[in-house]
């Protein structure tokens, strides 16, 4: 497929794209073998990379069995590297000890419009930037791979933020790492837990799930705690006197069993 589609192409664009294609073959596979949680991101972005290249070599290449076959494939492995199990494994492949890591549901708002435009114009950027400049079009590959360097590594951070931010089951009880709404980690310890349950709908607790979609999980307290809130990138921290919180975890069901494992109360 990609033979037809390279055929119109310079020599030195070709070799160039066939260099990229193995690298990304190969990093795909290194990053799916080896999960770690800052590994999470690129990884994903490369998963939408393949879709971009595979729907790029299905236009510009006669129609074909094997087409529609690699296509489904990229697209398939795009979902997966997207889904909520696929990020549990990454960042659980850099927890310490006792340690189970589940990933926070990214803020609503976010899947609306930034986050696919994020990672749209870094794929863009590391497609285009080398075929530009190996097609010797200079002035277009400088300054794609200026401007959208800059602006593909502000969102580059941006995303690998939000992998970043977990539920956090320790011997010591229950942590919130969330460092776009805390200012540190939110150590609730075991034996200061009521109970985890499902948020309900006017539970008064104090909502950390950020306007994520879906349900929320909330952990009632036995006595106040502390926890610093920020309420913006740049604001300064609020210390909150809380009695529960809700948190909107990714896998609902891991965070019952770890509750339950660790003896803590799901009614």
């Amino acid at each position: 497929m990609f033979d037809n589609a390279l055929s119109a192409s310079t020599r030195s664009v070709q070799i160039t794209a066939i260099i990229g294609l193995w690298s990304l073959w190969a990093l795909g596979l290194l990053m799916s073998l080896v999960p770690l949680s800052s590994l999470l991101t690129p990884f994903r972005v490369l998963a939408a990379m393949n879709v971009v290249i595979v729907i790029w070599g299905a236009i510009e290449s006669p129609a074909s069995l094997l087409g529609i076959v690699t296509l489904c494939l990229s697209g398939s492995f795009f979902v997966l590297a997207l889904t909520p199990q696929v990020g549990f494994w990454h960042v659980n492949g850099s927890s310490y000890g006792d340690e189970v890591r589940i990933p926070l549901k990214p803020p609503g708002a976010m899947l609306l419009g930034p986050i696919p435009i994020s990672s749209s114009g870094i794929v863009v950027t590391l497609i285009s930037t080398p075929i530009l400049l190996a097609d010797k079009q200079w002035l277009a590959g400088c300054l794609i791979a200026g401007f959208g360097g800059i602006c593909s590594f502000v969102a580059f951070r941006s995303l690998h933020a939000l992998t970043q931010r977990w539920l956090v089951f320790v011997p010591a009880g229950v942590v919130v790492h969330d460092p776009l709404l805390l200012s540190d980690p939110f150590l609730v310890k075991r034996n200061g837990i009521r109970s985890i349950h499902l948020a309900l709908v006017g539970s008064g607790a104090e909502d950390l799930t950020m306007s994520s979609l879906g349900h929320a999980i909330e952990v009632e307290l036995n006595q106040e705690a502390e926890i610093a809130v920020r309420k913006g990138p740049k604001a300064e921290s609020a210390i909150l006197n809380v009695s529960s919180f809700t948190v909107s975890a990714s896998l609902l069901s891991s965070v019952f069993s770890e509750a339950q494992r660790r003896s803590i109360s799901t009614q």
